[in-house]
């Protein structure tokens, strides 16, 4: 079931909702409004973590010939948490890549999960079943997402290989994983949002968990308000965060003896460059403000990224990047 989008009245009509609930528990209930602001402060510091390798898993690809495929198990906290043994566990993922080594060729790609999963079912999973579990599950989300058939017979590498590839530039493809849009899967499975911090029905159902409250602000019940998915599945994947674009300028300047790339990226309501992710390489630059802006620029001349240096002015809200050429 796939919720339906909001028009702009629909949506201001949730945040007056969301506003008014707020002031009411701020004014009447102060301790349970403070530890809503901390849950919030603690998600969003969440929200800021890269993701960690835990373990390193090799199965077959069922290709001909077959093919050696690594599997990645990170540990993000940005991957929430099943609510109940019940409720599925919430996966994401990045596409299958094939690499060249000194043994061959091989793919890779790499899955998240909170860490809380992994400490119970992961590399020191007490009850082998319960590894094994997580495992299939894995490869369930792989073959549906990257249309790939695996063997289910696997090999957990030992503690001195958490991972494979370059886990800098994985980190920077988890990234975008919530702006990417879901692959179309041919058996229909029906994909729910579990990011509860950010989704407004579920901030609703924080807020009231919280307070112990029945009604919102506008006297309606909460089941009027809130949307549920009663579908019960074992695993689901997180669904994208739409994230602006921000407008930006790119020229070439002359700096002394030197041509050098400018890049200019307006910031609205950011008030600090710790605010942002910033990645500079010799043929891109990639800048993420988690919750606000995401943006890709391809450069059109070979920088020196070691030289780059970028400066963020509060005034104008506005992110310079100044980045030589290399010769």
């Amino acid at each position: 079931m796939q919720k339906e989008s909001l028009n702009s009245d629909q949506m201001a009509s949730k945040a007056q909702q969301i506003w008014a609930m707020l002031d009411d528990m701020a004014e009447n209930d102060p301790a349970a409004y403070k530890k809503f602001i901390d849950q919030q402060m603690k998600e969003g510091r969440d929200n800021m973590t890269l993701p960690e390798p835990h373990m390193c898993v090799l199965v077959t690809m069922c290709t001909k010939p077959p093919k050696k495929l690594y599997i990645n198990f990170c540990s993000w906290k940005r991957v929430p948490e099943p609510k109940t043994p019940q409720d599925p566990v919430p996966v994401t993922g990045i596409p299958i890549t094939h690499e060249e080594s000194q043994e061959g060729s091989f793919a890779l790609t790499s899955v998240a999960f909170n860490p809380q999963v992994l400490e119970e079912y992961g590399h020191n999973a007490k009850n082998p079943v319960d590894g094994d579990t997580l495992i299939q599950l894995a490869l369930d989300y792989i073959e549906a997402q990257c249309n790939v058939n695996v063997h289910r017979t696997y090999t957990v590498l030992s503690k001195d290989i958490l991972f494979k590839g370059d886990f800098d530039h994985i980190r920077l493809q988890f990234k975008n994983v919530f702006k990417r849009k879901e692959p179309s899967s041919g058996e229909g499975r029906e994909q729910e949002d579990v990011l509860g911090s950010i989704e407004t029905e579920n901030l609703l159902h924080q807020i009231l968990n919280i307070s112990g409250s029945q009604k919102i602000s506008d006297k309606k019940t909460v089941n009027s308000v809130l949307q549920t998915n009663k579908d019960k599945k074992l695993i689901e994947e997180i669904k994208d965060i739409k994230l602006t674009t921000p407008k930006y300028s790119l020229e070439t300047v002359n700096m002394k003896t030197e041509k050098h790339l400018v890049l200019k990226v307006e910031l609205c309501n950011v008030n600090s460059v710790s605010q942002c992710e910033l990645d500079i390489s010799e043929d891109d630059v990639f800048l993420l403000v988690p919750g606000l802006y995401e943006l890709k620029v391809k450069l059109p001349n070979c920088i020196n990224d070691e030289s780059a240096k970028a400066k963020f002015c509060k005034k104008t809200s506005t992110l310079t990047v100044t980045m030589p050429f290399k010769y």
